[in-house]
């Protein structure tokens, strides 16, 4: 898969410096024929830019997305290990409930068509997050399913989740985010998540990004053909027999 100039968001800075060997982020490109208007690999338009963006919060003042997101934006500007990004609770909070609003109307088995750029683990990486939007465009310019494990072991779990947060509040059915194992609290209470929240905040900010946690769709199917899940089949989704759709209606 060949990938164009990069893609910068208004306020992003010119990369610091670019790792050796980084893969792309591999992109699912849905068929084209000649009739087709700007080929494989275009984004959907099914979601044109949004100008600047207010949405309710959970309290008397409104949500300014696209103030918070141009916050998170410019800490590309520091080194990974520098200052960090300090929202305020009422803000944090306003957040998590907006989008747990959002991923409980949603399915718990996502019906997608391509294109879309997949993502793995970011694990707490937040400069290699905006990498990612860099290369392959940030949303809406490109839509994007990442596969889970957003927090832990890296040392900007809470700015990487928050951005996350932001684009799928902004662009509901243009990004989405699938739970890994690490959206659990039993995993994320030992590997970095409920520390950092502790530090930063509280012990409940962690149980409140939990929540969220528990409202995030576990599969999704591009095009009726591709299969996407953080960890693979089960062994009960290999029986013979077994519908995955079905399987997952249990957990919805």
């Amino acid at each position: 898969q060949a990938f164009g100039p990069r893609a910068t968001h208004p306020l992003a800075p010119p990369l610091l410096g670019e790792r050796e060997g980084m893969a792309a982020p591999a992109v699912i490109a849905a068929p084209s024929t000649p009739d087709e208007v700007g080929g494989a690999g275009e984004p959907a338009p099914a979601s044109p830019r949004a100008k600047r963006q207010r949405v309710e919060g959970n309290g008397d003042r409104p949500l300014d997305v696209d103030a918070l997101l141009d916050v998170l934006v410019k800490l590309k500007r520091r080194s990974p290990g520098g200052q960090t990004c300090f929202l305020p609770k009422e803000t944090v909070d306003a957040m998590c409930h907006h989008v747990r609003e959002i991923f409980a109307e949603q399915d718990m088995l996502l019906e997608l068509v391509a294109p879309l750029n997949l993502c793995g683990d970011i694990h707490g990486q937040f400069h290699d997050l905006l990498r990612v939007f860099e290369y392959s465009g940030y949303p809406p310019a490109a839509n994007y399913l990442f596969l889970g494990d957003y927090v832990d072991r890296g040392k900007r779990s809470l700015e990487t989740v928050l951005m996350l947060f932001l684009y799928k509040i902004k662009f509901p059915e243009n990004f989405f985010l699938l739970r890994g194992n690490h959206e659990s609290p039993s995993i994320c209470r030992i590997y970095g998540f409920y520390d950092e929240c502790k530090q930063r905040y509280s012990v409940k900010q962690w149980r409140t990004f939990c929540d969220v946690f528990n409202h995030l769709p576990v599969c999704a199917v591009i095009d009726e053909r591709v299969i996407c899940m953080h960890g693979g089949l089960s062994q009960q989704m290999l029986e013979p027999g077994v519908r995955v759709r079905e399987l997952v209606k249990q957990v919805q």
